[in-house]
């Protein structure tokens, strides 16, 4: 358009804007009669410059195309005609405050003037709501709604609202005085932005509005009219009087916004949405590159709309093919193809890295932003193929190692007796032993004997070597069958099977204790009181349950006994003798009978050879003390310090509540199915509701604990390591098979599987060096072996150790950022909290670790590497794949028969691999360029 065509436009539209809307038409009848260029000129011009808001209730019936479009029949009341004087004349004060400068123009809701704040003094704007308009509760409602919404978002590109008042009975609110124009009137005046310029704006555009989602506004009407540029090229959105909260759906029940910009499904009566927005934003885009309107203003809803509007480089070859790309995906009609966010728009811009942009200015990036931030360099397929390769080998590694470097598959378990078998046997020995084998409730496990392996490490005596470890003689590993008890025993603290609460012995209930082999290490039974004869009866014949025990009852010499029996008994009776393949280790035999029937018999190694009988809880190992007081320290380190800082962020409105929430909830789940898959059920009814009762209240700890820890910690990790929670954040708003997710995971299951071998190396280096061997690697403390009794029990190891590596995840990224606060300086913190969790580390393991501190401190530096450079969920990934590892009985001896236990952890290991691999692909060839854009 050449200076004198514009001239003549600008005439022509001034002369039109002093007409009333009847007149227009025909003005420009008259005008541009031989001109029909001119009238298109003018049209478009007034539908930017008229009030065109439509703001209308949908039809109850008939299609949504039956909307009125013709804005100034759509409005409950009129909108008040163009005024030929202005409402407060220059100079004049209002509120005992303002000092009114001149007009600045007039939209659809009312009229906006500059004015001088006299008690600040500062230039501010002042909106009013029309005359017309006033008695109107609607408009009322929507000009109160604007000032209410749009305070709620605090951001440099989006206009600021100071305060509202009233002056002579009309309401108006006082707004920050932007000293530019609005881009419409820019873009009539130059046409369209060059490349540069346009990403320049179109980047303060996508900061502004995802500044408001992040509160949960939504604009509606977003429009070239409504953005405002200063004389320094600053964006403000302004306008947000037609604006609602994405969190009120149903609540909008008007059509509202203008036509020509609102996207298709509003007009079928879809809910306004984020991407409702984003198509508006793809509009303002379009215009700005091309300085047309995408679809010549035709409304969303009419029939001769086009699906695609023409490609802005049709128009113009200096439009960027990446600004291009985008701006069509914002105009895709189906909304679920359009960009997630504003940030996603961003960071899909030329250059755009939202996330560097917000941190060098010292903002906190919000969720939204850091979920569709560039993650830097992404795996590409070779490097994703590598990391694969990586895994398996170390994972085939893994397996190759484990008949001399786990303990389980040295423990002594009989590769031919699986539990059915000790099950059956257990049944014969109270059986043999004369006891009612009748008595319904019954229940079994696997339980580690810690006790053993703390003399084994710590004493000073003659004792076997660790090579016997096989022989169960002593055994390290036992089996427990209990018979005749229905009872359930609550759960512990913090998550753990561990030190449950012993209860009294039941009339009837029998307990046995064998070794891996199949032999009798304890048998204790409580005889039914009715069922107690008078008459005198036989002695015993002890050399019954010797034999059940594999011992030789004459090479034992009688001494006297040094414990009470479990209850009455008219006999008891104490031996001293050696195990057969130990003869350094003494070991004592106690028992007792009630009229000539064996109730209990116990073969007493030298750790348990006090005169207090062994724990009657059966169910799991014991937790040894330091690693209990170490977990308590880490857990009620996080909760005391994790609530302080929730409270703060909550005071001060900032946190992730939203992805709190879904993670609580997620917790919830997992606590509750790993009650259902991993724990003992009874079939009565009363004994079953009490234990839910108690699990319920474990799950919702564990859900409130875990809010509370990510509300603690979200917003500050998101400004000191925003690359830590770019997946988390992509995977909480449900993307699970985003790249960037399988790449963290794929990376973390690679971690964990190398710092197992890492603790199996350890085990192996005395071997190696020619030293004394120290035990096989355990499993954690306060697991039992729940995985070796069937499947159920399987999935419920998974359960639980998910949910063990979610709480232990966060709780290390929320100790760092504590350890951060204190220390203040980066490199500091980390070698602190790194040195911190080696300690922690080493406190917890003892006999099964040669160099515990330099052992320790590689596993420590390589779940810090993963959390901080990598991200959280690579971390989660690394922990989780080591604890399937090392709390599983894996073994390369496939006949035994807890061989599948071992298979399946492994087989879970490899599925994560391999799900982690093809996610990271996204469906691209192996053979291309990166995978993360």
């Amino acid at each position: 358009m050449n200076p004198k065509r514009y001239q003549e436009v600008k005439k022509v539209f001034l002369a039109a804007c002093e007409l009333d809307a009847p007149q227009v038409a025909e003005f420009l009848d008259r005008q541009c009669a031989e001109d029909p260029e001119l009238r298109k000129e003018v049209e478009t011009l007034l539908r930017h410059h008229e009030p065109t808001t439509l703001n209308s209730k949908l039809p109850e019936t008939g299609p949504a195309e039956t909307a009125p479009l013709v804005p100034t029949q759509s409005f409950s009341t009129p909108p008040p005609p163009a005024r030929k004087t202005d409402h407060f004349p220059s100079g004049k004060t209002i509120a005992g405050r303002y000092r009114i400068l001149g007009p600045l123009g007039r939209g659809g809701m009312g009229e906006v003037y500059r004015a001088d704040d006299l008690k600040l003094d500062q230039t501010v704007a002042l909106k009013f709501l029309s005359r017309g308009r006033i008695d109107d509760p609607t408009w009322l409602a929507l000009f109160h709604n604007e000032v209410r919404l749009a305070r709620k978002v605090t951001h440099p590109n989006v206009n600021r609202i100071y305060d509202i008042g009233e002056a002579d009975g009309e309401p108006f609110f006082s707004m920050e005085y932007v000293d530019g124009e609005d881009l419409a009137s820019l873009l009539r005046r130059i046409g369209r932005l060059a490349t540069d310029k346009a990403v320049q704006i179109a980047r303060q555009l996508c900061a502004g509005l995802g500044a408001a989602h992040d509160q949960g506004v939504l604009h509606r009407d977003l429009k070239p009219a409504n953005i405002m540029i200063d004389g320094h090229g600053q964006v403000r959105i302004t306008d947000f009087g037609i604006a609602s909260l994405a969190t009120e759906p149903g609540k909008t029940s008007r059509l509202a916004g203008t036509p020509a910009f609102m996207a298709p499904e509003l007009f079928q009566g879809v809910e306004p949405s984020v991407r409702s927005d984003l198509y508006s934003l793809g509009i303002v885009l379009y215009e700005l590159v091309t300085g047309k309107e995408p679809f010549g203003g035709v409304a969303g809803n009419r029939t001769d709309r086009p699906a695609t509007p023409t490609s802005p480089s049709a128009f113009s070859s200096d439009v960027d093919p990446a600004l291009e790309r985008v701006i069509l995906r914002c105009l895709d009609r189906d909304p679920s193809r359009r960009p997630e966010s504003t940030y996603a728009i961003a960071a899909a811009l030329p250059g755009g890295d939202p996330l560097a942009a917000a941190l060098a200015a010292g903002e906190t990036p919000s969720p939204s932003m850091v979920a569709a931030a560039d993650a830097g360099a992404g795996f590409s397929p070779k490097m994703a193929a590598a990391c694969l390769a990586i895994g398996l080998i170390g994972l085939i590694a893994v397996v190759l190692l484990a008949n001399i470097t786990f303990f389980l598959p040295q423990a002594g378990l009989d590769k031919n007796m699986p539990p059915a078998v000790l099950a059956h046997e257990a049944e014969k020995i109270i059986d043999r032993l004369g006891h009612d084998t009748t008595m319904k409730g019954r229940s079994q496990g696997f339980t580690i004997d810690r006790g053993y392996l703390d003399y084994m490490a710590s004493s000073t005596e003659p004792r076997p070597d660790w090579d016997r470890l096989s022989t169960a003689r002593p055994p390290a590993v036992f089996f427990w069958y209990r018979q005749g008890d229905r009872r359930l025993i609550p759960p512990a603290p913090f998550g753990e099977p561990a030190l449950m609460r012993k209860l009294p012995a039941e009339p009837g209930m029998n307990t046995v204790r064998l070794d891996g082999k199949g032999r009798l290490l304890r048998f204790t039974a409580t005889p039914i009181r009715s069922g107690f004869t008078k008459t005198p009866a036989e002695k015993p014949d002890w050399s019954v349950p010797f034999d059940m025990a594999g011992l030789d009852l004459g090479k034992f010499l009688e001494i006297d006994p040094v414990r009470k029996p479990p209850g009455f008994a008219d006999e008891v009776i104490a031996w001293k003798g050696v195990y057969p393949e130990s003869p350094e280790l003494a070991i004592r035999v106690e028992g007792s009978a009630t009229g000539g029937r064996v109730d209990s018999f116990e073969v007493i190694p030298p750790w348990r050879s006090g005169p207090e009988p062994s724990a009657n809880v059966e169910e799991s190992s014991v937790t040894p003390s330091r690693t209990f007081v170490v977990r308590s320290l880490f857990y009620i380190t996080a909760l005391l310090g994790g609530s302080l800082l929730a409270w703060r962020n909550l005071r001060l409105g900032r946190g992730d509540l939203r992805g709190a929430k879904r993670l609580a909830c997620f917790v919830l789940v997992l606590a509750l199915l790993d009650w259902l898959l991993g724990k003992r059920h009874v079939a009565v009814f009363v004994e079953e509701v009490a234990a839910s009762y108690l699990w319920v209240a474990r799950a919702t700890f564990a859900a409130a604990a875990t809010w509370i820890c990510y509300v603690a910690m979200e917003p500050y990790i998101r400004r000191l390591w925003p690359q830590a929670m770019i997946s988390w954040s992509r995977l909480l708003k449900g993307r699970f098979r985003d790249p960037l997710v399988g790449r963290d995971l794929l990376f973390g299951a690679t971690v964990g599987i190398l710092l197992t071998l890492v603790s199996q190396i350890d085990v192996l280096l005395p071997t190696w060096l020619g030293l004394p061997e120290v035990s096989p690697k355990l499993p954690g403390p306060g697991y039992d072996l729940g995985v070796l009794l069937g499947m159920r029990y399987k999935l419920g190891t998974v359960v639980g150790l998910l949910l063990t590596s979610i709480g232990f995840g966060l709780i290390c990224l929320l100790l760092m950022l504590l350890v951060r606060v204190a220390v203040r300086v980066q490199w500091v913190a980390e070698v602190t909290f790194c040195l911190l969790l080696t300690a922690a580390f080493s406190t917890v393991s003892s006999y099964d670790t040669f160099l515990p501190w330099i052992t320790n401190a590689m596993i420590a530096a390589g779940i810090l590497f993963t959390l901080t450079r990598v991200g959280l969920v690579a971390a989660m990934g690394a922990l989780f794949t080591r604890s399937m590892i090392v709390t599983s009985p894996i073994t390369s001896d496939i006949t035994a028969w807890y061989a599948p236990a071992g298979s399946f952890a492994i087989a879970v290991v490899a599925l994560l691999l391999a799900a982690a691999f093809f996610t990271t692909l996204a469906g691209r060839p192996l053979f291309s360029s990166r995978l993360i854009p």
